[in-house]
């Protein structure tokens, strides 16, 4: 295989530690996490990064810049969070808003120019040694920023451009059953590395003047029926990326091979609200379909009883609705001092071994 693949996220995708393992197992090799847009942190920077170390994917970051506000300002936020996350692998800065955010009106090409030369070589400056690139698409450059190949072209450049507006994609997706631009046609995820495959035969040219697209930005939306629950198809919205082997820039490739599922000890009786403080008040993260293993680290008592789970989210549910695995507790060896002590242990061990059939066999 000569390239690979990864997705990039934001506050916007509420996906899972299953679900990024998942995607793992089908291949997926990084993930480029949005840490901020203007003067703000992104609400899921951390809940991406922790899901990205417990699912044993590297990440890069990448900040929204409006050009509507102060460059240093913006800047300076984002380098506070690479500071703050030394091991992402690279760095990208988004050059995608071209108007005022609040009056709408568009700046000229030579403002949008300056603004994202300078926040580029700002960045830059900042982290010499590391890998910082830019993300844009033709539509942008090519229509409102048409001078910003001539510094664009010094770095590694990531390209949107999306393969759902050809003929050749749909009716590849027909092929599976799928459909292009909703939920009605669902196909398994265990189709992801034939995908990729096929939109690697297409690959699309940049902007104007762009010499080189080193990452490609493909597709946002898959109908992936793993990630679809019920009519809810948000999380089906992921972006899908391919880079070539040659252009890796993303340090070493962590190893591939078996991925270890974490461990459960509970799972949910009914369909089940996962919430970020332990209050009925608290905001729900994602509803966890009946059924769904879970793993309890502890209770909390707020009203009512809580379970704080850490698998397949981060969060808290209540522990009525929550079965827990039954606790199997051997019972205590006595001291062996001749054989009728070995003969009765030996009961001993037998007695519990058939106690535990008995449980597990329920």
């Amino acid at each position: 295989m000569n390239y690979y693949y990864f997705i990039d996220t934001s506050e916007y995708n509420e996906h899972t530690l299953a679900d990024l393992l998942l995607l793992k197992k089908m291949g997926v090799r990084h993930v480029i996490i949005r840490a901020g847009v203007a003067h703000s942190e992104d609400d899921r920077l951390l809940i991406w990064i922790e899901l990205c170390n417990q699912a044993g994917l590297s990440y890069s970051l990448y900040f929204f810049f409006y050009p509507g506000l102060l460059a240093r300002s913006q800047v300076e936020l984002f380098i506070v969070l690479i500071n703050e996350h030394p091991e992402a692998r690279s760095i990208w800065i988004d050059i995608e808003e071209h108007a005022n955010p609040i009056t709408k009106t568009e700046y000229s090409p030579d403002t949008l120019n300056g603004f994202y030369k300078t926040v580029f070589t700002m960045v830059k400056a900042a982290f010499p040694d590391r890998i910082v690139g830019n993300y844009s698409g033709g539509w942008v450059l090519n229509s409102y920023i048409p001078k910003a190949w001539q510094w664009i072209n010094t770095a590694p450049y990531w390209n949107a451009a999306y393969i759902k507006y050809y003929f050749w994609w749909r009716d590849y997706l027909d092929r599976f059953g799928g459909t292009w631009d909703g939920p009605a046609g669902q196909i398994t995820i265990e189709k992801l590395p034939a995908i990729m495959e096929e939109i690697s035969k297409h690959w699309l040219p940049g902007p104007i003047g762009v010499t080189k697209v080193h990452a490609w930005q493909a597709i946002t939306y898959i109908p992936f029926q793993e990630l679809i629950h019920g009519t809810n198809d948000w999380l089906a919205h992921l972006d899908f990326n391919l880079i070539h082997a040659d252009d890796w820039l993303f340090g070493d490739l962590l190893p591939e091979g078996e991925i270890p599922m974490p461990e459960t000890n509970a799972q949910t009786t009914v369909n089940l609200n996962v919430r970020a403080t332990p209050s009925t008040g608290g905001s729900i993260i994602q509803t966890l379909p009946t059924g769904t293993r879970i793993n309890v680290t502890g209770t909390v008592l707020a009203g009512i009883w809580w379970s704080k789970i850490d698998y397949p989210l981060v969060g808290y549910a209540a522990n009525s609705y929550v079965l827990h695995d039954p606790v199997i507790t051997p019972p205590p060896v006595p001291p062996i001092n001749n054989v009728e002590d070995v003969i009765d242990a030996l009961e001993k061990v037998k007695a519990y071994i058939d106690s535990l059939i008995v449980e597990l066999g329920q």
